[in-house]
């Protein structure tokens, strides 16, 4: 019986004192032409293998994976041409802002200067695997490494639906040390009222609004007058009920451009309190820009303020003085959290606040939810603003 197109057998020889193994196989140009092209691999050493040796290790570690993708030929683009040819253009190019801000860096930082020269085909586990210790080593965290090897699967599993590569994706089998994660902050009641209190405007409103409602800097940033409700009763929005005193989060503003929020359980409606509601209605009388389509934190030309200059120059300066040198806009998400499980908020009101978890269940909830997350969020405001021992230990969620 003839042998299958592609399989192989190959031809050991000797070169000088070196075994190889030369054989032909079926790949795709890059114009997606099937070739057929000579391989010659080295073996090993004729001074340390003998050619029984040589054979045995020419059919098990290189044969054997040759013979396993002869049904479909491989690809002899490098992955530099297809990153640049069909990754970007057809995956990346569909992702959120954020995404293809992560995914462009970690490419063009990290990848493509290791393995971009370097064929489809011909890129193994161990590769994948030196790239990643040796980010490590060079004193990357592990998660930026595990990035890294996140991205590199992302590629070959796009490479494999476009059938541009065949066989297992080079990440399978690598092992990440584990991760060492930096320490988390959150703040307590007594330092939250300090901060608040020395911060002027509009900071003191962002960094009061992101502890109570756990609302990122994006979001913030994104937040719109339309889907803030300062009322006594419900509006429409968009076709979307808003209750009373309500917040809706609907987009960000994230690395200069406007988006959809980051998941969609971070689109979510957060109850605002009295003092909050005061403070916004004051900004709101006080600002130029108080249009429904006006943002509520901008600059006197109404575009979106510099998250980083408003933190450097501004928050942290405070912070520091008040002994929390350590001080970042996600900290206020982690002091909502915080802040919420002490004054006893249930656990589902608060995953329904900083929008996390699955988001069927998020959609269950009711305006009754709402209103009973209101309570939680007014005894959050009474201990941030100096009334903190009416709220702690107390169990404000109803029977």
């Amino acid at each position: 019986m003839a042998r299958r197109r592609g399989v192989q057998k190959g031809y050991l020889h000797k070169q000088g004192d070196v075994w190889y193994v030369a054989f032909r196989e079926d790949a795709l140009d890059e114009s997606g032409k099937i070739v057929r092209t000579r391989r010659n691999v080295r073996i090993g050493s004729t001074k340390e293998l003998s050619k029984r040796e040589a054979r045995r290790i020419a059919d098990d570690e290189v044969l054997s994976r040759v013979n396993s993708q002869a049904v479909q030929p491989a690809s002899l683009v490098t992955l530099k041409q297809f990153v640049d040819g069909s990754f970007k253009p057809q995956h990346v190019w569909a992702l959120k802002h954020s995404g293809k801000i992560h995914y462009e860096y970690i490419l063009d930082k990290h990848v493509l200067p290791a393995l971009g020269e370097m064929r489809l085909r011909d890129v193994a586990s161990e590769h994948v695997q030196a790239l990643v210790r040796l980010k490590v080593d060079s004193g990357l965290s592990v998660q930026t490494a595990t990035h890294i090897r996140n991205v590199i699967s992302a590629v070959f599993n796009h490479a494999k639906q476009r059938r541009a590569f065949y066989g297992d994706n080079p990440t399978f089998g690598v092992r990440m040390p584990e991760m060492q994660r930096k320490e988390r902050h959150a703040l307590n009641f007594a330092q939250a009222s300090a901060l608040v209190d020395v911060l002027p405007t509009p900071a003191k409103e962002m960094v009061l609004l992101s502890i109570l409602t756990s609302l990122n800097v994006a979001e913030l940033l994104g937040l719109a007058w339309k889907w803030v409700n300062l009322d006594d009763e419900s509006a429409t929005v968009a076709g979307e009920e808003l209750p009373e005193k309500t917040l809706g989060v609907r987009q960000n503003f994230y690395r200069g451009k406007f988006g959809s929020v980051k998941a969609k359980t971070r689109r979510r409606n957060v109850p605002l309190p009295p003092g909050v509601v005061a403070a916004l209605r004051a900004m709101k009388s006080a600002s130029s820009h108080n249009q429904p389509d006006d943002l509520v934190f901008c600059s006197s030309s109404g575009t979106p303020l510099d998250e980083k200059n408003t933190m450097r120059r501004v928050i942290k300066p405070a912070a520091k003085k008040l002994g929390m040198p350590w001080l970042g806009w996600h900290v206020f998400r982690h002091t909502h959290a915080t802040l919420a499980d002490k004054v006893g908020m249930a656990p589902t009101d608060r995953q329904a606040q900083l929008g996390h978890g699955d988001y069927r269940m998020t959609m269950l909830y009711t305006h009754e939810d709402l209103e009973r997350r209101r309570h939680s969020i007014e005894a959050i405001e009474n201990g941030v603003l100096g009334h903190a021992e009416k709220t702690v230990g107390a169990n404000i969620a109803p029977k």
